[in-house]
């Protein structure tokens, strides 16, 4: 239980500092450096993408070259040194770019490699891992609720102090990461010579200086990513043709299942976050609650549902993701509703509770089921393949809201938001509806 114990502190550190990161950096994009709303969600989108499509490019590095846990440490180096940067950027602002490349790259090699050393903890126990996908999945909740909280209130403060802030909580991971290091569990014996990890290094190092390039650049972006689209799908179609496992497939499906959940999640501390600060009646009796404090609603309601909820972990767990999947029509049915109602174009509070609620659980029965299910069902030398595929659909879903934006212009008032939410609600309920066939044939592959 001591290593489990260690990834839960691991977590919830990693966790507050990514979400910390994310509830200010919108903010910091419109309000110090002057980008317009439209290109600052753009950005805050792409970040997320890179994010997630990163593991894909080092899957690889992930299965052959380095061990678990040596990632992680690579990404406490990293995230570090771009919060480090960040709070430099006030005497030079380049910096916030390269910076911000740097926490990309953490952020990325910790995901994956983090979901697998849990795996390994697991394979070699041989406990059940669902149940411990969602405590890990509760800890994290635990670590982005004191994030949307602290940051609610350092939003009276300077970006600088928030950053000095952040940059602290980075240092203090990295030395727990380190002192800590022999005490996770061993997954696999990789000796690299100092050539390879000297050409890792310069790998990392690359790619952050390819991120810098587009990452603040809307336009260059768009037009290279399809570029990366082929590129997924050239080695995509290499690996599911030398395998020739049906279990891939079946991967592929259950990320395509989750797209439009994770399209929305991953908007929270962007689209979402405008909106709320532009049409929700934010005052709750005679407390004026900020744009990033509202935010602490969905893990806070993780929580309380995780604690109270026990009697659900009785229902299968695929049955649970597939509910997950329906309620996003009843998430977007609220703001509709909402939208509906409001008055002098402020949507009531109470209607973004509910919707907030109804996401909370959805994001219970559909993360850690996702999670889980990927991390079972890849070949055991491909698990980190498998993950960074999870990853690759994920960053896809970060960019639905910017295509949204970018075909239609006219998203400048209320009553266009609501006809989004209508559409959302229809297409939502019918995309899951065609779904059903498909899970009720492959239910036996799933994990309790």
């Amino acid at each position: 239980m001591r290593i489990f114990n260690l990834m839960l502190v691991i977590k919830i550190f990693e966790r507050f500092n990514f979400y910390a990161y994310n509830g200010v950096f919108l903010f910091f994009l419109i309000d110090y450096l002057q980008y317009s709303q439209s290109d600052a969600k753009a950005i805050f989108s792409i970040m997320f993408y890179f994010m997630y499509f990163l593991p894909f490019i080092n899957s690889y590095i992930y299965d052959n070259w380095l061990n678990y846990k040596e990632c992680l440490i690579f990404s406490a180096i990293f995230n570090f040194l771009g919060a480090f940067l960040n709070c430099l950027s006030f005497y030079y602002v380049d910096l916030f770019y390269w910076g911000s490349a740097f926490i990309c790259l953490g952020v990325s090699l910790f995901s994956v490699n983090f979901n697998n050393l849990l795996g390994v903890y697991y394979d070699k126990y041989n406990e059940i891992s669902l149940k411990g996908y969602k405590t890990m999945h509760i800890m994290g909740n635990l670590g982005s609720l004191f994030a949307f909280l602290t940051m609610g209130y350092m939003r009276r403060f300077s970006f600088f102090s928030i950053f000095i802030l952040i940059c602290a909580l980075n240092f203090l991971l990295l030395i727990f990461l380190l002192k800590n290091y022999k005490n996770l569990s061993e997954d696999k014996a990789i000796n690299l010579g100092i050539f390879k990890k000297l050409l890792i290094l310069t790998m990392f190092f690359v790619l952050v200086f390819l991120i810098k390039m587009v990452y603040f650049d809307v336009g260059i972006f768009f037009h290279y990513m399809k570029y990366l689209h082929l590129l997924f799908i050239a080695i995509l179609s290499y690996v599911l043709i030398k395998e020739r496992d049906k279990k891939l497939l079946l991967i592929l499906f259950i990320i395509f299942s989750g797209m439009i959940f994770y399209s929305i999640m991953l908007q929270m501390q962007g689209f979402w976050l405008l909106f709320i600060d532009k049409y929700l009646y934010k005052q709750i009796f005679t407390y004026n609650i900020s744009s990033v404090a509202y935010q602490s609603l969905n893990p806070l309601i993780i929580l309380i549902y995780h604690f109270y909820g026990k009697k659900h972990d009785k229902i299968k767990s695929f049955i649970l993701f597939i509910l997950g999947l329906f309620s996003i029509s009843i998430f977007f049915a609220l703001f509709y509703i909402g939208a509906r109602n409001a008055v002098d174009f402020k949507i009531h509070y109470i209607y973004f509770i509910l919707s907030i609620l109804i996401l909370t659980i959805a994001e219970y029965c559909i993360n850690p089921f996702l999670t889980s299910s990927v991390q079972a069902l890849s070949p055991k030398h491909l698990k980190g393949f498998g993950m960074s595929v999870m990853m690759y659909g994920i960053s896809l879903s970060s960019l639905i809201m910017p295509y949204i934006e970018l075909y239609f212009p006219t998203l400048k008032t209320l009553q266009h938001y609501e006809n989004i939410f209508f559409y959302g609600m229809i297409w939502n309920f019918f995309f899951v509806l065609a779904l059903l066939p498909i899970f009720y044939l492959t239910r036996r592959f799933f994990i309790e």
